[in-house]
């Protein structure tokens, strides 16, 4: 297959051979089902070659066997799903910066991270799908759209306040139950807008303008949208379980979601260093404080007002980050 070391020649860092080496694998095996025994039984008086195109030769499979090679494919790239993001901070910083200047770049970046949802069911997503009072989405064929698989369809649970979020984009845009939650926009900027190849988004300058603002932020994954979601995956998986994030997910099996979607998000350590005894410590120097810096660190305390009831500065669920949409801060001083 010389057009695959050709093609893979022309990487110019490892990151870039790395991607080209999936990108053959992808076109051989889409290549291949174009001969399947199926399909070239069911065409009447069609004539193929043995062995078929893209069929290994039974000595070829033996000696790969040997080699360890594959005839056809290169060795699976390792696809695990490795975290680079600080979903929190992200979010708050897209709720700035993002939500005033495009709510429904915001919102969908909401649904993404929030639900999981991939970016044809956020395109595809309508108002009735959404109970705001349960707090879940039900992901379903609709006269709309159909889903990704069988095992895509299902109920997400969201966050209470995330789906007090949504409530208030319905009310605010007094959108029916049978419209569209993302509505595409009506001007699109040069090079937006449906493409004219692969697969077409009614949505798609929506989702160019969060995909370039992921990017500008930190987020270089080659699919930042659907990064969100796998981000969501890892997320859940540290708090509830993979099983729950599999469910989620709704993955066809829990291999795809370990294969491709956790993250390590905690740190796996034992406490060796604490088996020694002090005197095989070596301990690391303190500061010692001076006069007048415990002076300044009791005025500091002295300053800091007392904190409200059901604050959680540092725990609250995803949807909680929007003060346009979810009311006054019960964390900010009075």
């Amino acid at each position: 297959m010389q057009w695959r070391k050709s093609y893979v020649g022309k990487s110019r860092n490892p990151l870039e051979v790395k991607s080209r080496q999936t990108s053959c694998n992808s076109t051989i095996r889409q290549a291949r089902s174009l001969f399947a025994g199926v399909l070239t039984y069911t065409i009447e008086g069609l004539l193929l070659p043995k062995p078929k195109p893209f069929e290994i030769p039974v000595e070829l499979k033996h000696a790969s066997r040997k080699k360890g090679d594959h005839p056809l494919f290169f060795s699976a790239a390792n696809t695990k799903y490795s975290s680079k993001i600080d979903a929190k901070q992200l979010l708050r910083k897209a709720s700035d910066d993002l939500e005033p200047k495009n709510p429904a770049a915001f919102l969908a970046m909401l649904l993404a991270l929030g639900a999981g949802l991939r970016r044809g069911e956020i395109d595809s997503l309508c108002w009735h799908q959404i109970d705001t009072q349960e707090g879940v989405i039900s992901m379903e064929v609709t006269e709309k759209a159909g889903l990704k698989t069988k095992s895509s369809e299902g109920v997400v649970e969201i966050d209470e306040k995330l789906a007090g979020i949504l409530q208030g984009y319905k009310a605010s845009t007094k959108a029916k139950a049978s419209d569209y939650v993302i509505e595409p926009e009506v001007i699109s900027s040069k090079g937006t807008g449906p493409k004219v190849w692969g697969q077409h988004y009614r949505a798609n300058a929506t989702f160019d303008t969060l995909t370039a603002w992921l990017r500008a932020n930190g987020v270089t994954a080659k699919k930042p949208l659907h990064e969100l979601r796998k981000e969501l995956g890892s997320l859940i998986t540290q708090e509830h379980g993979i099983h729950a994030a599999s469910q989620m997910l709704r993955h066809s099996s829990i291999q795809v979601t370990a294969n491709h979607y956790v993250a390590k998000k905690s740190r796996t350590t034992v406490s060796v260093g604490s088996w020694l005894t002090p005197d095989e410590v070596i301990p690391i120097p303190e500061e010692t404080p001076t006069a007048t810096s415990e002076k300044n660190a009791i005025e500091d305390k002295a300053t800091i007002p007392a904190p409200k009831a059901n604050c959680l500065p540092f725990d609250e669920p995803i949807g909680s980050v929007t003060n346009s949409s979810a009311g006054s801060d019960p964390c900010q001083p009075s």
